[in-house]
């Protein structure tokens, strides 16, 4: 799917999901202009329950100030085939997966 972004190639992190979205969160600020800034997967057959690795990250993208949303399987990677880039973590457990907006970087 990597091949289909902007960058063309996976980023890869030795950390895990939660790990991750701190160290991007250090670099970029997400985008306080859009309802969801953070989006993530629903979980196939259960939309309504939340995975672990979700309910870690919640409290990071909340610290934010922006909106999390979540959408369907096929959705997701439609929305990760837009994305410009993939960053490839370690996270062993399902549904560790999360697509970022970034905002604009002050300067």
């Amino acid at each position: 799917m990597a091949e289909h972004t902007s960058y063309g190639s996976v980023l890869t992190i030795g950390a895990n999901l939660t790990r991750s979205v701190q160290a991007v969160l250090t670099l970029l600020p997400l985008d306080t202009f859009v309802t969801a800034a953070a989006t993530t997967m629903q979980v196939v057959g259960d939309a309504a329950m939340i995975p672990d690795t979700v309910a870690e990250i919640t409290p990071l993208i909340a610290a934010e100030g922006v909106g999390q949303d979540t959408v369907e399987r096929f959705a997701f990677y439609e929305r990760a085939r837009n994305a410009f880039a993939i960053l490839h973590c370690q996270e062993a457990r399902i549904y560790g997966n999360v697509l970022l907006r970034k905002g604009i970087i002050p300067g």
